[in-house]
């Protein structure tokens, strides 16, 4: 692809948005495989960066559902973190540096917008936790549920021992997938793509694709489950607690071993 052609692609994308030709190809410039980039979503992160009011606009539609989502449902937040995270995120990428340099132009375009940006998120909510001390690095804040749930000290004695299981068990889980399973799931989670467009991708139709997802988040908790029975002597009761927990923080825990 040539870089014209790069240009007009990545413009169409976005008619509404304008910004200097030479400018957005200077961007291009060294890069190798045009063809290959999400060149919409680089010209939207340029004009971004370029404090474009129209691109500023689709840039906040885009990036509030996704944190809500990547936020809100993975690490279960309450609305008000949320906003916390957006405003520090609005901050982080689109206020120039020291030199000039919105961190937004970090974008490469190798991946999708949406997925960069589901990334960014969880590393600030993550960095916003740590600095208030109501959270740990997100392998142990899955752990951290696994204790305090019962007033049975013998319960709660086998939960602490679980936290030293649950990370190997959860990473011996998904090499255990198939790496069409995996991907699935990587798609889905790191770069946020709906059932819509997994049902595109796959040549499959949308009912079809959203069962293959769900069959695969239950395979990995199945694997998940075999794991800790195979690492801990447990009775089905207190696996079954354990496992509930797990399945409660599951996105959590693939953002962290996926990525």
């Amino acid at each position: 692809m040539t870089p014209d052609a790069a240009w007009d692609q990545a413009r169409t994308a976005w008619p509404a948005i304008a910004v200097d030709k030479r400018d957005f190809l200077k961007l291009l410039r060294g890069r190798e495989d045009l063809a290959a980039l999400h060149l919409g979503d680089l010209y939207l992160a340029f004009a971004c960066a370029k404090g474009d009011r129209a691109a500023l606009k689709s840039f906040e539609q885009l990036l509030r559902p996704l944190v809500a989502d990547a936020v809100g449902r993975a690490l279960q937040k309450e609305p008000a973190f949320v906003e916390d995270v957006l405003q520090a995120l609005r901050e982080r990428l689109l206020v120039a540096d020291a030199k000039g340099h919105p961190r937004i132009l970090d974008f490469a375009g190798t991946g999708s917008l949406a997925g960069w940006l589901r990334q960014a998120a969880m590393r600030t909510a993550l960095n916003l936790q740590k600095s208030s001390r109501r959270d740990a690095p997100l392998d142990e804040a899955v752990e951290e549920r696994l204790v305090g749930e019962s007033d049975d000290p013998e319960l709660e004695a086998l939960k602490r021992r679980c936290r030293k299981e649950l990370k190997g068990a959860i990473q011996a889980a998904l090499k255990a997938l198939e790496p069409a399973e995996r991907e699935l799931l990587r798609l889905n989670l790191l770069e946020s793509e709906s059932i819509d467009k997994l049902a595109a991708r796959l040549n499959v139709s949308r009912a079809t694709a959203a069962r293959r997802l769900v069959a695969v988040r239950a395979r990995l908790l199945e694997l998940t489950r075999a794991q800790l029975r195979e690492r801990l002597d447990w009775t089905d009761r207190q696996l079954n607690s354990v496992v509930g927990l797990v399945r409660s923080q599951l996105d959590l825990s693939l953002y962290q071993h996926l990525k």
